[in-house]
């Protein structure tokens, strides 16, 4: 494959724009991987985002397209120019911190032999059992077949010996064939209907928002006990789940355990029914073979699958030889920095009452919402971002958000806020499980790349001294979500009221300890953010600390260097943030002698 046919294959992996859904932001970032990741011309940029573009929801005019490749080409990025040229991972990978574990994107296999027709029949079907097979399509306006009848029903081994033994048909196999279609479980009537499944055998999963090497890679992974893995023929592969079921009450339950087992990568969920059509392996479709891929992939059957997913309560196991060849430079799951905070981590963001943490927020969160650096400290792409706080109603929030707004983009703020896409909540009734249970449900509608909770003391539901509150909110509630999703977590918190001056810290990593409550907050979180006010200054001055991951961050001082601790303060302009200057020294000569002086008399 050239770097078009490449960037075309990446690009078809990334879901299309869809309106009040972070439309903007998605677009941008499949516009910067063309530019960026491909080093495509604005050209033929625009003639791949012009195919992508069918996908949108509404679909971009040609000037807005060129307008978000402008966008590309003027905005910095952390990653090298060319990166996704050599990179079988795409632009919306699979997540490693998913359900099960995907270490890899592997390609599709390369088969040394031909699967047939007949070696699938004999793999889903037994013999008296009826098969339901259409070859009758209708093609829509826009490109999309369907079946145009209920199919025809013979026993699977008239199939076999009328259709699929040599010499075969070329209504199968020829030029003009334009596929075919078969049901995925055996049929009691022709009705075409669940009532009419004789034996609830399979369920049909198909995901075709991702690569097929993407897909292939998902249901491998999955362990899932497929009896057979086709290849569509046009973008998307099916896998048949042996669910083994009984009736049909337990099909839906076992259904039900599939596609919970899947929902967070992206399978389809029109395939729900037992009587569902899939495409016939074997056969060709305008030109492109129906393919069987696989047989009998992942778990023996659905007792041991079940087997399988209980026992992944256990702790997760490390295997050494991933440990080892683990490719830090192309982590699938790394979002901000060097692998400073990843899918499914936490960060906890601790600072002084009324010291404008609020703010601090919200200019991170317009930062990556938009792909931008934020004191040195970079997403890999533009974030989609939720924001549920407790403290602030309407008025604050606006004088926060266009404050940050303003501060970040000088220029056409309100349309670069617009474009962010950035949600915001105000909760304030419910806490403890209540909360996490609401906020599952939130992240699994909207999909955030990170949201924050603020402040923590607002949901926790009890005494965040008490270190089992903290580890059933944190270690029970939180990180399950965390894990099953991907999304990164920050907790906004409140160092507890001043003692007195012999108790105050000095270190960033001492003050990572300093927040109200059980040190198993600390802990926990991958990554622990630091804000202290410094001296007694108009603007107010704040020491910004990073306790554990610093070098990994990329945070920056005003001169750009590295480092793990700066110093910022309140603009004087707008409600936002900015590098506090260096501090000037002058010293009085006049003064120091006399001292002198009288140092000298005191031993003289």
């Amino acid at each position: 494959m050239n770097t078009i046919e490449r960037a075309r294959a990446w690009l078809a992996s990334v879901p299309g724009a869809v309106s009040g859904q972070n439309g903007h932001s998605q677009t941008f970032t499949a516009a910067t991987g063309l530019i960026h990741g491909f080093e495509l011309t604005a050209g033929d940029a625009l003639a791949l985002l012009s195919e992508w573009n069918l996908k949108c929801s509404p679909k971009w005019s040609e000037a807005e397209l060129r307008h978000k490749i402008n966008q590309a080409e003027k905005t910095p990025h952390t990653n090298p120019k060319g990166y996704l040229k050599n990179t079988r991972s795409t632009g919306n990978p699979v997540s490693m911190t998913g359900k099960f574990v995907v270490r890899k994107i592997l390609a599709l296999p390369e088969q040394t032999s031909r699967f047939t027709t007949e070696d699938f029949l004999r793999a889903c079907f037994d013999p008296d059992e009826t098969v339901c097979i259409c070859n009758e399509i209708i093609t829509d306006d826009e490109g999309r077949s369907r079946p145009a009848s209920k199919g025809t029903y013979l026993k699977r081994d008239e199939w076999i010996k009328s259709h699929f033994t040599a010499p075969i048909s070329s209504m199968w196999t020829g030029k003009e064939a334009r596929g075919a279609y078969v049901r995925i479980n055996p049929c009691s009537d022709q009705t075409g209907t669940d009532s009419g499944v004789s034996t609830f055998r399979h369920v049909l999963v198909e995901m075709d928002e991702k690569s097929k090497d993407e897909q292939w890679t998902i249901l491998k992974e999955s362990n899932l006990p497929f009896s057979v893995i086709i290849d569509s023929g046009g973008k998307s592969l099916h896998g048949w789940v042996r669910v083994d079921a009984s009736n049909r009450e337990e099909w839906e339950q076992r259904r039900n355990v599939v596609y919970q087992h899947l929902d967070h990568l992206g399978v389809d969920p029109k395939n729900k029914n037992a009587s569902r059509f899939s495409r016939l392996p074997g056969v060709m479709r305008n030109g492109v073979e129906q393919k069987l891929l696989a047989l009998n992939q992942g778990a023996p059957c659905w007792d041991d699958f079940i087997d399988h997913l209980e026992s992944a309560n256990l702790p997760s196991k490390f295997d050494l030889v991933d440990i080892i060849t683990y490719d830090k430079e192309n982590d699938p799951d790394n979002l901000i920095g060097d692998r400073w905070l990843r899918r499914g981590t936490s960060l906890l963001f601790v600072g002084q009452s009324g010291c404008g943490k609020s703010s601090l927020v919200m200019s991170q969160a317009i930062h990556w919402a938009h792909g931008l650096s934020w004191f040195g400290i970079s997403p890999i792409r533009p974030l989609k971002v939720m924001v549920i706080q407790a403290e602030n109603d309407i008025a604050d929030m606006h004088d926060s958000l266009i404050g940050a707004a303003k501060g970040v983009f000088s220029d056409y703020w309100e349309s670069k806020i617009r474009e962010s896409g950035i949600e915001f909540y105000r909760e304030t009734v419910r806490v403890g499980i209540d909360f996490t249970t609401m906020l599952r449900k939130m992240v699994k509608k909207s999909k955030p790349d990170i949201v924050y909770i603020d402040p923590l003391l607002s949901y926790i539901g009890g005494n965040p001294a008490d270190i089992e509150v903290c580890s059933q909110f944190t270690r029970q509630q939180l990180q399950p979500l965390m894990i099953e999703t991907g999304v990164i977590i920050v907790l906004v918190h409140h160092f507890p009221k001043p003692k007195g001056k012999d108790e105050k810290p000095e270190s960033v990593a001492e003050m990572a300890y300093s927040g109200f409550g059980s040190s198993d907050l600390t802990n926990w979180a991958r990554e622990v953010m630091v804000l202290r006010e410094v001296g007694y200054n108009a603007p107010r001055k704040f020491m910004l600390g990073l306790a554990k991951r610093s070098m990994r961050s990329g945070l920056q001082d005003r001169e750009g260097k590295r480092t793990g601790g700066i110093m910022i303060q309140h603009s004087t302009k707008n409600i936002c943030w900015e590098y506090a200057p260096p501090e000037v020294f002058t010293v009085d000569k006049e003064q120091k002698r006399n001292k002198a002086n009288g140092y000298r008399k005191k031993f003289y």
